[in-house]
C-alpha cells in the first residue's frame, strides 16, 4: 500500500478523519494529562489534528511534537516532524524519552511486516504510551484501510515484547451504523534509557 498517497486522498474528503472532541479516546489522553505530571507529548500520526486542539485548549504550555506522514493540520504545537511508520529511517531518536506517546487508531492502517519495527522505536521514544487499537472493517474511496483486524491474541505478543501494559480495556460502540472494536492500552516502555 502507498501509504502517503492512500492517505492524502481520504484527508481531502469530508467523511475521514471528522471526530467529535467527546470521543473516549480523546477523553483518555486528557484524564490522563490531567492525572499525571506530563511536560512533554508526542503524538504519532496526528492527521486533521482534533486531539490536539483539546489538548492545547486544556493545557497550554504542554510540549508537544506532532507527526504524520505529511501537515495534515494547522494546530499550533512544538515541532511538526513528517514519519513514515513503514520506513523506518523517517522515525527519529530523541536523547531523552517524551513523557507520553500517544497513538490513536493508527497500529491498524500498518502492514503486520513492520510492525514490531513500530512498537521497538515506541519503546525507545516514551517512557510512557496510550494506543488505541481499531479492530473491525473500515473501507474508503473503495479502499480498506484497515489492514489489521485482530484481536489482542495477536497484538498482545508484540505489545508485550516491548512494552509492559500497565492497563487494557475494550470498547464496543456503534459510529455510522456499524460496530467498531477498539483496544485500549496504557503502557510503560520495557526498553529503559
Amino acid at each position: 500500500m502507498d501509504y502517503k498517497e492512500t492517505y492524502k486522498n481520504l484527508f481531502g474528503t469530508n467523511d475521514y478523519s471528522i471526530h467529535q472532541e467527546t470521543e473516549y479516546r480523546y477523553q483518555l489522553v486528557l484524564n490522563y494529562l490531567k492525572n499525571n505530571n506530563v511536560k512533554t507529548l508526542v503524538d504519532i500520526s496526528s492527521g486533521r489534528g482534533v486531539m490536539l486542539q483539546l489538548i492545547k485548549r486544556e493545557f497550554p504550555n504542554l510540549k508537544i511534537i506532532s507527526t504524520d506522514l505529511e501537515r495534515f493540520h494547522e494546530v499550533e504545537v512544538e515541532e511538526f516532524r513528517e514519519v513514515d511508520l513503514s520506513d523506518k529511517s523517517t522515525q527519529f531518536t530523541t536523547p531523552t524519552k517524551y513523557d507520553l506517546l500517544t497513538c490513536l487508531d493508527v497500529l491498524e492502517h500498518l502492514d503486520k511486516s513492520f510492525i514490531n519495527n513500530v512498537f521497538k522505536w515506541f519503546s525507545e521514544v516514551s517512557k510512557n504510551q496510550i494506543l488505541t487499537i481499531a479492530n473491525h472493517s473500515e473501507i474508503l474511496n473503495g479502499v480498506e484501510i484497515h489492514t489489521i483486524r485482530e484481536d489482542m491474541t495477536y497484538w498482545g505478543p508484540i505489545v508485550n515484547e516491548f512494552l509492559e501494559v500497565k492497563n487494557e480495556t475494550s470498547k464496543t460502540f456503534i459510529h455510522k451504523g456499524k460496530p467498531h472494536y477498539l483496544y485500549v492500552l496504557n503502557t510503560e516502555s520495557k526498553i529503559k534509557k
